[in-house]
């Protein structure tokens, strides 16, 4: 219900801009009427504004499509991550590239969308991002980009998942 829960939102934000050329103020669906902000917080990652911008400027209207496209790059986004990381542990590729296809099989995000895929899907990143500094201390832009991957990781994720990240 989670990943119709996420369409609904990406529906309701997409067709409102798509036609009126604005963002929502408010939110018709399970929120009743309530300011929509919260909403978009908890709904959108930054893959979701990169394909709705790009939709819109192809002027396509199939919302569902999107919405797939979008999630499938959040896939792919995850995936490699899995095989980066996996590059820097392991000396073979073929044990990156496998682990990266395990990843890819591994997701069930058509169920629930926040838990199995975007509570973790920036993680590998983070991790890379994190032991390259660690390796090589003079390369400081590696912990920044782990600083910035992490608050796009807040995007696009209920306000409860930060207690679960600082316990990773």
């Amino acid at each position: 219900h989670d990943t119709f829960y996420n369409f609904i939102n990406f529906h309701v934000y997409y067709s409102h801009f798509f036609l009126e050329r604005e963002l929502v103020h408010w939110y018709p669906y399970s929120a009743l009427g309530q300011p929509s902000a919260i909403q978009q917080v908890i709904s959108f990652t930054p893959v979701d504004y990169a394909v709705a911008l790009a939709g819109a400027l192809l002027r396509v209207r199939d919302t569902m499509l999107l919405f797939k496209i979008s999630v499938l790059a959040e896939q792919m986004v995850y995936v490699r991550g899995v095989v980066l990381l996996a590059r820097r542990a392991f000396a073979s590729r073929a044990t990156a590239l496998l682990l990266g296809v395990a990843a890819a099989g591994s997701v069930v995000w058509y169920a629930q969308l926040w838990f199995e895929l975007r509570l973790f899907y920036l993680l590998p990143l983070v991790l890379y991002c994190v032991i390259g500094f660690l390796q090589e201390p003079a390369r400081s832009e590696r912990f920044w980009y782990a600083g910035l991957v992490c608050v796009a990781w807040g995007f696009g994720n209920p306000p409860y998942f930060a207690s679960l990240w600082a316990v990773v």
